[in-house]
């Protein structure tokens, strides 16, 4: 059934943009998470879990 709608799908130009648009989110996304100096953040994150009411700026 998928397959049927998706072949007589009049506007493919939005399929193309729409799978543009989510590929560009998820690798700006990937950049975002393992950009340089972002382990130190998730590391700080990390550990707030376990933290005993200690701040979190130390």
């Amino acid at each position: 059934m998928h397959r049927d709608v998706l072949t007589h799908f009049p506007f493919l130009s939005l399929v193309v943009i729409g799978q543009l648009l989510f590929l560009t989110i998820f690798v700006g996304a990937l950049f975002w998470v393992f950009r340089k100096g972002s382990k130190s953040f998730y590391d700080r994150m990390s550990s707030l879990p376990i933290d005993n009411g200690g701040n979190c700026d130390e």
